[in-house]
């Protein structure tokens, strides 16, 4: 991709090789690096963003992660859901919270509840990636 500046300043994005049009309606072709005219108009190669980081990749990855409560419960297993059950159970339990485990129409990895879940299946973060990797593939 190259860009069309003019002193300077970012005007459009062309293809490299295309045709392009000036703001004064003139056609030019083919774009090509290091193209200019007389009227200040350039064309250079547009700079390629750095590529994301590990952890933006793994936020990224985190922010697409849900599952339905069917698809984790039965990757959790039966043993894994009796504890959540439990502490649902448990009369000093927030109500607010045994609703959310009795009703959430979905799981997603960045909510806080299922830090929660985390923190009561002593889940790492690593673990919970990897819990919500398999439920998304269950086929239910």
């Amino acid at each position: 991709m190259l860009e069309l500046k003019q002193n300077g300043t970012l005007i459009q994005t062309v293809r490299n090789g295309g045709w392009f049009t000036l703001p004064n309606g003139d056609r030019v072709s083919p774009a090509q690096d290091g193209w200019s005219n007389d009227d200040g108009y350039t064309l250079a190669e547009a700079p390629v963003p750095p590529a994301p980081t590990d952890a933006e990749v793994l936020a990224a990855e985190r922010a697409g992660m849900v599952c339905s409560p069917l698809q984790g419960k039965l990757t959790l297993g039966q043993a894994a859901w009796a504890a959540v059950e439990a502490y649902r159970d448990d009369p000093a339990t927030p109500w607010s919270i045994r609703v959310i485990i009795d009703d959430a129409a979905d799981w997603r990895r960045v909510s806080e509840n299922m830090q929660l879940l985390a923190y009561l299946l002593g889940y790492s973060d690593a673990e919970m990636d990897d819990l919500f990797r398999a439920a998304m593939q269950v086929v239910v």
